[in-house]
């Protein structure tokens, strides 16, 4: 659906199969091929809304912890 750059870092966005949007951090993709199959965001897809959202739902759901 995309391609998102946080600092020196790379993130794949996608659609799995039940079309729950994940974020893949690109450095950690090992490999890929091409394929026959193609894809069509959806017309009311904001990358950059959907960015902004997840980012905050992982900044919320961080664990805090204080060490000694």
């Amino acid at each position: 659906m995309g391609l998102v750059a946080k600092g020196s870092r790379w993130y794949f966005i996608a659609s799995k199969e039940n079309d729950e949007i994940r974020n893949y951090r690109a450095s950690r993709i090992r490999s890929s091929m091409p394929m026959e199959e193609t894809f069509k965001r959806p017309e009311d897809f904001n990358l950059a809304l959907y960015w902004e959202s997840s980012t905050k739902t992982f900044t919320k759901n961080c664990l805090v912890t204080k060490c000694r």
